[in-house]
C-alpha cells in the first residue's frame, strides 16, 4: 500500500463501479430546477408589484415563467416552433429514459432509512418531490421522514421560499392519507412549512379550493395550537 492509499480510502475498483452517468443528470436536473425555482421567484414578484387581479392570472405568470417573449423580427409560427421544441416542464426532460430506474432510486432516497438522502434546500426537495409524480403514498411518507428523524426540517429546506404549488400538493397529500397516529408529526410538517420568509404570500395565493383541504386538514386533528390555525387562517372554520 502506497503512502497515498489509506484504510477506507476509495480505490480504482470503486470507481470503476460508480455511475457516474447517473450522477451527471442528477446534477443536471438539480441545476435545472434550480433555475426554474428564480425563474418563478421572478414571476411571482412581478405579478405581486403589477397587482394582477385573480390568483388564475398569478399563477399563469408563475407557470409561463420560463417562456420567452418573441425575438426582433421573429414570426409567430417561428416562435410557436421555439416553443414547440422547449419543453414545458424543465424538470421532466432531465430524468432518465428507464422509468423503472427511475422509480427505484427514487424510492431508495424518499424512503431510505439514511437521513443523508433527505433534500436539504427547496430545489432538491422539489426536484424529488415531483419524481413522485402521482404516488400520494410515497409523498406522504417522504414528508413525514422529516419530523421523525429530525436531522434536516422542513424550516431549514423551504426557509427562504415555499412554491405555492409545491405547499398546495403537500397539504393535499396531508388531508388524504392522515391517519391519527401521525397526528403529531403531521402537525410538525405544518409547523415547519410555516416558518418559510414567503408562506403568507403563498396562503394569499391559494383558491378556494386549497384553503378548503387545509379546512378539511385542520379538523382532523384532535387538538392543534390556536396560533397555528391563525397561522393558516382556519381559525374561524376549525
Amino acid at each position: 500500500m502506497s503512502s497515498f492509499e489509506k484504510e477506507g480510502s476509495p480505490t480504482e475498483s470503486d470507481f470503476a463501479q460508480f455511475n457516474f452517468d447517473k450522477l451527471e443528470k442528477e446534477l443536471e436536473a438539480t441545476a435545472a430546477a434550480e433555475k426554474q425555482y428564480w425563474l418563478e421567484n421572478d414571476a411571482k414578484i412581478r405579478a405581486v408589484k403589477q397587482g394582477v387581479p385573480t390568483y388564475d392570472h398569478f399563477r399563469e405568470m408563475v407557470m409561463g415563467a420560463h417562456l420567452k417573449p418573441l425575438e426582433k423580427g421573429e414570426k409567430v409560427d417561428q416562435a410557436f416552433t421555439r416553443s414547440r421544441n422547449q419543453p414545458w416542464n424543465t424538470h421532466a426532460s432531465n430524468f432518465p429514459n428507464s422509468e423503472a430506474a427511475d422509480k427505484k432510486d427514487l424510492t431508495c432516497t424518499a424512503l431510505s432509512s439514511s437521513a443523508e438522502n433527505l433534500p436539504s434546500n427547496h430545489a432538491a426537495f422539489t426536484l424529488q418531490w415531483k419524481r413522485c409524480g402521482n404516488d400520494s403514498n410515497l409523498k406522504y411518507h417522504f414528508l413525514l421522514r422529516y419530523p421523525k428523524e429530525g436531522n434536516i426540517s422542513l424550516s431549514q429546506v423551504f426557509k427562504t421560499d415555499l412554491p405555492s404549488g409545491i405547499f398546495a400538493d403537500c397539504c393535499s397529500v396531508l388531508n388524504d392519507l392522515f391517519t391519527v397516529g401521525d397526528e403529531e408529526n403531521v402537525i410538525t410538517v405544518l409547523e415547519h412549512l410555516s416558518t418559510s420568509k414567503r408562506f403568507k404570500l403563498t396562503i394569499d395565493f391559494l383558491s378556494k379550493g386549497e384553503k378548503a383541504v387545509l379546512y378539511s386538514l385542520f379538523s382532523k386533528f384532535s387538538s392543534v395550537n390556536s396560533e397555528l390555525k391563525q397561522v393558516y387562517r382556519v381559525a374561524q372554520s376549525v
